[in-house]
């Protein structure tokens, strides 16, 4: 039999989605045509418009974002962050492997396509003077071009977590932000405050203009201030009729499945079975061997066995099962 996970389709945003299912469930926007996921966005100067842009270099303008040509395809690798030029004319992009694209006035500086790279670039920021601009590596690699000045990486350092995104602060310092909340400043960056937490998986942060605060947005849609930012107000819940579900065969061999739960820091999912077994489904694949099999006399029921829910707490060896 066939385990199926219900997919939220409701936005940009996965908040509709529950944590529990961050390892396979997918949120993506609503449209009357099959759309890329969307891989960043680049606010104007003015403040009055945006470009969103998709994993395949497809841009879409907002406000008085002006009209920006589309990417030509394919790419070697999908688009991962874009950035503006101060006069809000042009913009670059940056996929995984390094390469830089520009849009409108945006002068093209250098790229690391043809550079193997230790982990794939996460994040760009463009300098103020729109001659230079940094991109930011999963490792906390950091690498300059222009009059991007280098102030500093992790490159060498152990993280617990990867680095999911970054800010400038408007002259020669920067921000990098880890999955797991922390954050790390170098140059004339100041440092704010972090909160890490590996069970809330961050996604990207914004700084304030002032460079003393920034917020640190979260998988869930949960945004934290730190220093002179405003406390963020919580996303407002989303109309259910603004919701689109479907179904997507996440493993096969499941024999009754019943419920299906994670732990903080394991990607694993783990599966009853109405027959009394915990499965465990590790990067798609079924494990053969149960994690845990319940004696065939304890969930008898009227002649039948059934497990309802589980929850795990410290790991794959403590279980709460209800029947």
């Amino acid at each position: 039999m066939r385990c199926r996970a219900l997919l939220a389709a409701a936005g940009l945003l996965a908040a509709a989605v529950p944590a529990v299912a961050s390892a396979t469930w997918r949120a993506e926007p609503v449209s009357a045509a099959a759309v890329d996921p969307v891989a960043a966005i680049a606010a104007t100067g003015t403040g009055a418009g945006y470009w969103l842009i998709d994993q395949r270099g497809g841009v879409s303008a907002f406000g008085d974002a002006p009209e920006l040509a589309d990417l030509a395809a394919p790419l070697n690798a999908p688009v991962v962050a874009m950035t503006a030029t101060p006069s809000g004319d042009g913009a670059w992009a940056v996929a995984s492997d390094g390469g830089v694209f520009t849009f409108g006035d945006a002068p093209y500086l250098g790229g690391l396509g043809a550079t193997p790279l230790n982990q794939p670039i996460v994040a760009m920021a463009a300098t103020p003077s729109g001659e230079g601009y940094w991109l930011f590596a999963a490792d906390g690699g950091v690498f300059t071009f222009g009059d991007a000045a280098f102030a500093g990486s992790l490159g060498a350092i152990p993280l617990n977590r990867p680095i999911v995104g970054a800010a400038a602060d408007g002259r020669t310092g920067y921000w990098l932000v880890a999955a797991d909340g922390g954050v790390f400043t170098f140059g004339g960056a100041t440092f704010a405050g972090a909160e890490p937490d590996a069970a809330q998986p961050v996604v990207g942060m914004a700084v304030r203009p002032d460079g003393r605060g920034y917020w640190v947005a979260t998988r869930a849609g949960a945004v934290r201030a730190f220093g002179t930012a405003p406390p963020a107000e919580p996303l407002p819940p989303r109309p259910l009729d603004d919701v689109r579900l479907r179904t997507e065969v996440v493993v096969d061999g499941l024999s009754a499945p019943t419920a299906v739960t994670t732990r903080p820091g394991d990607r694993t999912l783990y599966v009853t079975e109405r027959a009394g077994r915990v499965r465990a489904v590790r990067d798609g694949r079924l494990l053969a061997e149960p994690v845990l099999a319940l004696p065939d006399g304890l969930l008898r029921a009227g002649g039948q066995r059934n497990i309802g829910w589980i929850r795990c707490e410290n790991g794959p060896s403590s279980f709460d099962v209800q029947p």
